[in-house]
């Protein structure tokens, strides 16, 4: 049942909201990549594991 009126508005909103963020926080994590793999040692390999 499609969702309409003040509902829909809600839906659309938490939805860009939520892809906002998870688009900021990976921006952040692949800025901060190389500082985190000097800070612990890791590999590229080891660290890509923090982006996924």
């Amino acid at each position: 049942m499609a969702e309409t009126g003040f509902k829909k508005w809600i839906i659309t909103i938490t939805v860009i909201t939520a892809s906002l963020l998870e688009l900021i926080d990976t921006t952040i994590v692949n800025v901060s990549l190389p500082q985190i793999q000097g800070n612990l040692g890791a590999t590229l390999t080891d660290a890509a594991w923090v982006v996924t």
